[in-house]
């Protein structure tokens, strides 16, 4: 099954990452506008990227029934194909919660509301491990209920923001007041959006290619080979979520500080934003060489994966 799940990747990950690196563009123009103080233009940036980032979620979402066929095509045992395949069927609608979650995040947090996303991100894990052994193992699920687990997590993860954040708390009011056309057919704001929105899909991309073809080589050695790397990558992902945190954050502020002209606030950002991701670089690098063989202990019961 692990193996299964790092397969998929090799297929599905190109598209996600494209979408996703998408997706996280909107903080940028949100910030500048709520820098500058524009705040009806916060939400309107905001109305138009969740439109935009959720129609490009339909494509992505139909490359996932070619999964097997694209395993099989490069060469892939047809059984594990097979399974790569069910799991991104059953798991295909996570993509569309994470762009709406992620959409919602990224406006939010332009205007300095970042504690709601941190405290559901942590409720969302602890909810995932449950619906997961539950329907993996009492129900008998196995691969399948992993995959309708991701899927549950992430939708009940995006209802619970939306329901937190605009519904009781009203976050929203101050930049938004609810959906206009105005803000969808201005092609001047379509043409700054996808100025920003492709080019970094397309680096996501070509970034992504790498790992993937690590991947591929990986999964050509074997399902222990393929399992063990899988592991390791996601370990690694764990851990680099910090760095992607301060990046994020970072970038916020620097958005906010230029658009309202204060540059030298700017640069002390980006100077404080380096050093941190320095310094949580060497603390997490160790920390992953250290928590290693006992998070994959705890992942797999192959000692050959261990």
């Amino acid at each position: 099954y692990l193996a299964a799940c790092g397969v998929a990747g090799i297929w599905t990950f190109l598209f996600d990452v494209m979408v996703l690196e998408s997706v996280i563009q909107l903080s940028t123009l949100c910030s500048q506008a709520f820098g500058a103080g524009n705040y009806t233009l916060v939400g309107e940036w905001f109305q138009l990227g969740l439109c935009c980032f959720t129609l490009m979620c339909v494509p992505v979402i139909v490359t996932r029934w070619f999964t097997a066929d694209f395993l099989e095509f490069m060469g892939f045992d047809a059984n594990l194909a097979y399974l790569a395949g069910e799991y991104t069927t059953y798991s295909q609608l996570s993509i569309l919660c994470d762009v709406v979650f992620f959409s919602c995040r990224s406006y939010l947090s332009a205007q300095g509301i970042v504690k709601p996303s941190m405290i559901i991100d942590n409720v969302a894990v602890v909810v995932n491990l449950a619906v997961a052994y539950v329907m993996t193992f009492p129900m008998g699920l196995g691969l399948i209920g992993a995959a309708i687990a991701t899927t549950i997590t992430r939708f009940l993860r995006t209802v619970m923001y939306i329901l937190y954040c605009f519904a009781w708390k009203g976050y929203h009011k101050r930049t938004w007041d609810g959906w206009t056309a105005k803000a969808l057919t201005n092609p001047k704001r379509w043409k700054i959006l996808l100025g920003l929105a492709l080019p970094a899909a397309w680096g996501a991309l070509t970034e992504e290619i790498q790992y993937e073809l690590l991947c591929f080589m990986a999964a050509k050695m074997g399902s222990v080979v393929i399992a063990a790397h899988n592991l390791s990558l996601s370990m690694m992902d764990l851990f680099f979520v910090f760095s992607t945190g301060i990046g994020q954050g970072v970038g916020v502020r620097v958005a906010a500080a230029i658009s309202s002209f204060r540059i030298a606030d700017a640069k002390r950002t980006v100077e404080v934003g380096l050093e941190l991701t320095l310094a949580s670089g060497v603390i997490l690098g160790a920390a992953y060489v250290a928590l290693l063989p006992f998070l994959a202990k705890a992942a797999s019961d192959d000692p050959e994966v261990q």
